[in-house]
Order: structure tokens, then C-alpha cells, then sequence
């Protein structure tokens, strides 16, 4: 908690910080307080490139998750907009095929599953 904080001391506090976070990222309320500190110390963490990777690769999975629903939420967007515009299901499976690096059994299943 005393790192609850904006004015960090320095390079260590910050990597301290991310090796005591590595134990403790599956607790919720522990992530949220070290999203307030990130945020409040950014320039800090963007300073400190090296020590910024290593807090991304302890929220990798997060932001992965994140990318992802992203990524669906555009497919998603993409296929609903095409159908209410009339293209058929194979022009749409050809689009997300192109445009999503999609197999084409893949884009078929995503079609199907909107048209419904």
C-alpha cells in the first residue's frame, strides 16, 4: 500500500513492484490497485522501457484476452453489417477469409453463427 502512490522513487520501487506482483496477479483487488499505480506513475513506466515489458508480460494474459474479444467483437461487427447490407454468406466468407486470416471452415461457422 505505500506504493499507492504517484511519485515512485525510482527504477527499483518500480521493479520491486513487479516481482511482488507476479505472486499476487490472480487477486483482483491486488490487480486493480497495481492498474491505479501504473497509471498514476506512467511516466515512470515508460521511462523504464525494460521494467514496462516486464509489467506487460505479467498482464499478458489479460491483454491477450483483451485482443481477442476485440478481435471477435470486429468479426462480429463485420459479418452483422454485410449481412444486414445483403451479401450472401459465401461473400462474406470470402471477406473474412481475406481480411481475418480465416479458414474458410472457420469463416463459415462465424457466418452461420450471425445469419441465425
Amino acid at each position: 500500500m505505500q506504493n499507492l502512490t504517484d511519485e515512485l522513487p525510482d527504477r527499483a520501487a518500480v521493479e520491486e513492484l513487479a516481482r511482488v506482483y507476479q505472486d499476487k496477479r490472480k487477486n483482483t483487488l491486488y490487480r486493480s490497485v497495481m492498474n491505479v499505480i501504473i497509471k498514476a506513475n506512467e511516466e515512470l513506466f515508460k521511462e523504464e522501457s525494460d521494467v514496462c515489458e516486464a509489467i506487460i508480460d505479467l498482464f499478458r494474459d489479460e491483454y491477450d484476452k483483451g485482443i481477442e474479444e476485440a478481435k471477435q467483437q470486429g468479426i462480429e461487427f463485420f459479418v452483422l453489417e454485410y449481412l444486414e447490407d445483403g451479401f450472401s454468406a459465401e461473400q462474406i466468407t470470402k471477406k473474412l477469409v481475406r481480411r481475418f486470416s480465416m479458414t474458410e471452415e472457420q469463416a463459415k461457422e462465424t457466418v452461420e453463427r450471425y445469419r441465425k
